[in-house]
């Protein structure tokens, strides 16, 4: 005993201790090291060392002279961008691995690829790819949920995570994961939501811990069930329930647990009121409806009332969709922006996710209703009509970028909410620009705007992907008055990107959430026709100028206000009167109107306070305005 104690006695005086003896970390290369080249960037991946030791990996370019340290990544991203710059270039590589302590592994083997041009088929493809990493090899490593963003660490995101969910079916056809993968991912994700995540009637919280389970608040009051956030995660799960469809005994197990999932969810609850018209986003046990926040006007949340009608066991009247969400404000529209008629949703389009979020799943060329049809020029407007014209019109904001911020044009536009230089925004035409574009805005809207979409594409990448593009596809925005690229990658911006590019090229997620057998039922119920695809051409449209309501004075009014129009031509014409939510309420003309400016009076008399269409019908053209009678 006393040689031992005489030795660390000895080894404490020379100013040492005994981890200086301990045997030497070994560090294992990194294996299964693959290269790939596309046009202007090489992308490297390997197979992740899981040990507890290891802190990083380092990229270095080979060369005869040596190598060169290209850059570092963490060891939960085993995945590399090398942004060359130029086609058909060559290089090779070598990855290490580094521990906490600072040690490096031996070099792995070596390998090599060479830029090169690719298809339209094969830039989808590189998208879809890298973007479904963030989801699968990003995903919670307890969970198998998504993280909110890049380096969020535990917090997992409800809504994200459904995006992700229903990417899996894309990925397994495109043989980015097996089957049999995809199902194991999603008995573990199931489960967790299962017997991990509080679920507040039936409904998760918008945020959650991937460890543990538990709640992670929002926001003060927002620290219970979250509606929307849980619907965009079930209807993702109810995609995989129809593309996981065999006999095998785990895809049993897996429909199982997502019906399961399914019916617990209490949409009535969330009326709020027993015989409440509007679903409410937020209920809390601490907070009861503090949040108050209620479902109504054009936003993304339409998919929470269709799956509300369509609950099999805990459904709200169908009607809730035109006595709720269609009679707020920023609903029906019927206005002309740069030639393209927005039926329904807000001027100029308003940020994209809207026309994202819940058609991941519903297929919006099966979708038309009294709304489409009455406030558009043909009567005749799908919901995919009206949401290309949407698209359309970001588009053409980008070209005419009445604002001159710069880096706008015809190939470089998408607004919605995502990072910018002071913060987090949605960003939309014209209302709310503050020169940030985000690419999860043109790229989700691939399948109205293929063409487009991906001139905007090819024009990220070759202008701006240098500092726009790494492992998991595109960054959440950039801003070049700013000179301001992001960092981040967001779950619910790669997700509509990767999903929506396969309704694009197949229809697969649309057509397996349609096949949900509760799905057609409730949109018939709720009043959408079970139309063909049949989108309307508008670019033969002449510009709304050429037909006009000048003004409705004085606005708002009591007891009478003049409306103006100006006709181009003479013609058979109607001037109409509708409630907000879509209700005709009388014809103040109809019949031939002469050319030029006409005015007529419209004195409501009985009709209650509140906002009314004025639509002014001729030559199979209208144009619509808003007029409040107050009381």
């Amino acid at each position: 005993m006393k040689s031992v104690q005489s030795a660390f006695l000895i080894l404490s005086l020379l100013g040492l201790n005994s981890a200086a003896f301990a045997s030497p970390e070994i560090l294992t290369a990194p294996t299964q090291v693959i290269a790939t080249g596309y046009p202007r960037h090489i992308d490297l991946g390997w197979a992740p060392d899981q040990s507890v030791s290891v802190k990083e990996y380092r990229v270095y370019r080979k060369t005869e002279g040596g190598k060169t340290l290209l850059g570092t990544t963490g060891k939960d991203i085993p995945f590399f961008v090398h942004w060359v710059g130029k086609a058909d270039s060559t290089v090779n590589y070598v990855v290490t691995t580094v521990s906490t302590g600072n040690v490096e592994s031996a070099d792995s083997p070596e390998v090599s690829a060479t830029t090169a041009e690719q298809s339209d088929d094969e830039w989808l493809t590189m998208i879809q790819k890298h973007g479904f990493r963030y989801f699968w090899d990003y995903g919670h490593p307890t969970s198998g949920l998504a993280r909110e963003r890049l380096g969020s660490g535990n917090t997992c995101t409800t809504g994200g995570s459904g995006f992700g969910v229903m990417a899996f079916p894309m990925a397994v056809e495109r043989g980015f994961i097996t089957r049999s993968e995809a199902v194991s991912r999603l008995l573990t994700i199931t489960s967790f939501l299962q017997s991990s995540v509080p679920r507040y009637h039936g409904v998760w919280p918008h945020w959650f811990n991937g460890s543990t389970g538990a709640t992670i608040p929002f926001s003060q009051y927002d620290d219970g069930g979250d509606l929307v956030e849980s619907a965009f995660l079930i209807q993702g799960l109810l995609a995989c329930r129809q593309y996981f469809d065999s006999n095998d005994l785990y895809e049993q197990a897996l429909r199982a647990k997502i019906t399961t999932l399914w019916e617990a969810m209490e949409w009535d609850w969330y009326r709020r009121f027993t015989d409440g018209n509007t679903l409410y986003w937020h209920w809390s046990p601490n907070y009861a409806w503090q949040m108050n926040f209620a479902l109504k006007g054009w936003n993304e949340t339409l998919i929470t009332y269709v799956l509300g009608a369509a609950s099999p066991t805990h459904s709200i009247p169908a009607d809730l969709y035109t006595k709720g969400f269609a009679s707020g404000d920023r609903f029906v529209n019927g206005r002309f922006f740069y030639g393209k008629q927005i039926a329904v949703g807000w001027d100029w389009g308003g940020p994209l996710f809207f026309a994202h979020y819940s058609f991941l799943g519903l297929d919006p060329r099966l979708m038309r209703d009294k709304y489409t049809k009455q406030y558009s020029f043909s009567g005749k407007y799908t919901w995919y009509d009206n949401l290309r014209a949407t698209t359309l019109v970001h588009q053409q904001y980008g070209k005419n970028n009445p604002k001159k911020f710069a880096g706008y044009n015809e190939t470089t536009w998408g607004w919605t909410a995502s990072d910018n230089p002071w913060g987090y925004n949605a960003h939309e035409p014209q209302n709310n620009d503050n020169g940030t574009i985000t690419p999860t805005a043109g790229l989700s809207s691939f399948p109205y705007t293929p063409v487009e979409s991906m001139a905007l594409l090819k024009n990220l990448y070759y202008t701006y992907g240098d500092r726009l593009y790494g492992v998991f596809g595109f960054r959440d925005a950039f801003n070049v008055k700013e000179n301001w690229f992001a960092q981040s990658i967001i779950a619910i911006d790669q997700g509509p990107i990767i999903v929506m590019i396969e309704n694009h090229r197949t229809q697969l997620l649309w057509n397996l959430f349609m096949k949900n057998p509760e799905i057609i039922p409730a949109l018939k119920a709720m009043g959408f026709e079970e139309g063909l695809f049949t989108p309307v051409e508008q670019d033969p449209v002449p510009e709304p100028g050429n037909i006009r309501i000048n003004s409705v004075y004085p606005n708002p009014f009591n007891p009478e206000t003049k409306i103006e129009i100006d006709n181009p031509s003479q013609g058979t014409a109607e001037i109409t009167v509708w409630s907000i939510n879509g209700q005709l309420i009388l014809t103040l003309f109809s019949g031939i109107l002469p050319e030029g400016v006409s005015t007529l009076k419209w004195t409501p008399g009985n009709l209650a306070t509140g906002k009314y269409l004025i639509r002014f019908s001729t030559g199979g053209r209208s144009t619509t305005t808003l007029a409040t009678y107050v009381k």
